[in-house]
């Protein structure tokens, strides 16, 4: 069996592990771009802090922001609008 030199091997495995690293990946990204468009629709609106709030501070509406969250993960109590 002919004898490769030492740079191709590493060459070769390089490539190798590259491409499989490519092809995870591209699944991962694939799967998660899966979602049923029941699971999308099943989201509420949440008011989150944009910023870091220390504790006493009386809340402004520009401190906070309104994002979507899955209905089922939306904590008991959180408020859904920003009010003054």
């Amino acid at each position: 069996m002919p004898r490769f030199p030492e740079p191709v091997v590493y060459l070769a495995t390089l490539g190798s592990m590259t491409a499989a690293a490519l092809v995870v990946i591209a699944l991962i990204i694939l799967s998660a771009g899966d979602e049923s468009v029941d699971n999308r629709a099943a989201t509420v609106r949440a008011v989150v802090a944009e910023q870091n709030i220390a504790a006493g501070t009386e809340i402004s509406e520009d401190m906070v922001k309104v994002i979507q969250v899955p209905e089922d993960q939306l904590v008991p109590g959180a408020f859904i609008e920003p009010s003054k």
